[in-house]
């Protein structure tokens, strides 16, 4: 079954091409955000990691949104105020919609600037009354940051953190960084995916090295004590239950 989510950027990145204005560009994601969840859509995604970076100013209001437009900057990297106030907004609109929010984070293409996608940037934001009002699903472990990851989703009580993308790219370390999540994330809220894109073998190939990852990661486990019980659990709740709530499917 395919359970379609609202990509924030694309709408954001044609409206500043044409022009629009600070607030009319809040007030359209807003719309739009309650247009799909009434079509039954699932959540919401930001790539702001490939845009203006992950370092958002949680205070940045609408004067200095509307300022921040008016740059010569390619659109991409137009606008970082005007961004990080769309995403504030965003967070609360999500919230009041009961959706999750994914956030790009750690590894991507090579347009990406990596030092800007560390989650630990968001520290701020996570600490706002729209950063900690619904689900924030932290995506792709956050690869390099994988303990930077677990450290936000266990002091953070509404961030998830999903373990994909880098299992695709590095799949001999995918064994380790899901050790580092169970080693201190809550079992409840992590998540395993692929990011697979393009040919279906790509699907394939990252779920085929999820499941090994986790055998190697289960053996560790066991071996330091972790209960069978405790294993099934955990293994039930990150391959497929723990999504299932958080989406409502």
């Amino acid at each position: 079954s395919i359970h379609p989510i609202l990509r924030v950027e694309p709408m954001v990145d044609r409206l500043i091409g044409e022009g629009a204005t600070a607030t009319e560009i809040v007030d359209a994601v807003q719309a739009a955000m309650e247009n799909v969840v009434s079509r039954g859509w699932v959540g919401f995604k930001t790539i702001l990691a490939y845009r203006t970076g992950l370092a958002v100013d949680p205070n940045a209001t609408p004067a200095q949104a509307e300022a921040s437009l008016q740059s010569d900057a390619p659109v991409r990297r137009r606008g970082k105020a005007c961004r990080d106030l769309v995403l504030r907004i965003a967070l609360a609109t999500a919230a009041d919609l009961n959706r999750p929010f994914q956030i790009h984070t750690g590894i991507g293409d090579s347009e990406i600037r990596l030092a800007e996608s560390n989650p630990l940037l968001l520290e701020e934001l996570l600490r706002s009354p729209e950063g900690s009002a619904g689900p924030i699903v932290l995506i792709h472990g956050s690869y390099p940051w994988t303990d930077e990851l677990a450290y936000l989703t266990a002091t953070k009580p509404n961030v998830w953190a999903d373990l994909s993308l880098c299992n695709i790219f590095s799949p001999m370390a995918t064994a380790q960084n899901m050790l580092r999540l169970l080693d201190l994330a809550p079992v409840p809220r992590i998540l395993m995916a692929t990011d697979g894109f393009q040919e279906p073998e790509v699907y394939w190939f990252a779920a085929g090295i999820l499941r090994e990852a986790w055998r190697q990661a289960r053996s560790t486990l066991a071996a330091a004590g972790a209960r069978p019980g405790w294993l099934d659990d955990a293994e039930r709740r990150i391959f497929g239950e723990n999504t299932r709530a958080l989406y409502g499917l």
